[in-house]
């Protein structure tokens, strides 16, 4: 079973993962770009060439993750297409079936067996960010892009789609994603947790 951690920056998802990690999950991490590097990375690629470079990415992960019993994804190829789907109506442009569009245009943009979607409120996640002193695109921390980054997922209308309350601790809210995952055995009689 291939389980996706999905949720906006400082939303608790690699938090989650490492969890994942210390029960004997495997874990396939999402795309990094060391931090010396990250201005660099970002200014120097045209935004398609950067598009490619996460989807490429993102689609030799689920590859990886397809050959692996149980397997967690700290975010899947969908979180690419959240981001084209946010900053594109974020502008004002027309969507009227971005999404699916998106996914035919991708045979490898599989749905993973399950998704979990960390939503944090917009003081929590500012708050998470200043602790954490990490550099990020002021964009993604943009209350409206959440919004919309969010509304992709959800525009999938996925009954494998689960949104999480991220606010509360973290060993609160792994007790609930392994009920999720405990619900999704039952339903799966190939899967089992760890």
């Amino acid at each position: 079973m291939t389980i996706a951690i999905e949720g906006g920056v400082c939303s608790g998802k690699s938090t989650i993962c490492s969890l994942f990690r210390k029960d004997g999950w495997a874990v396939f991490n999402e795309m990094n770009v060391a931090a010396e590097d990250e201005e660099t990375f970002y200014r120097s690629q045209s935004p398609e060439h950067l598009t490619k470079c996460f989807v490429d990415y993102e689609i030799q992960k689920a590859r990886e993750a397809r050959r692996t019993r149980n397997a967690i994804l700290d975010r899947s190829l969908h979180s690419v297409f959240a981001v084209l789907y946010a900053k594109i109506k974020q502008a004002g442009r027309g969507l009227p079936v971005f999404a699916e569009g998106l996914r035919s245009q991708n045979p490898h943009a599989e749905w993973p067996d399950q998704v979990l979607f960390m939503n944090i409120d917009d003081a929590e996640r500012l708050s998470r960010y200043q602790k954490r002193g990490v550099n990020v695109d002021p964009l993604l921390l943009d209350p409206v892009f959440n919004e919309l980054f969010l509304e992709y997922f959800q525009s999938l209308e996925r009954s494998t789609f689960h949104v999480l309350d991220g606010n509360r601790p973290s060993h609160d809210l792994f007790a609930d994603v392994k009920k999720i995952l405990e619900t999704a055995t039952n339903a799966k009689t190939n899967f089992s947790l760890v």
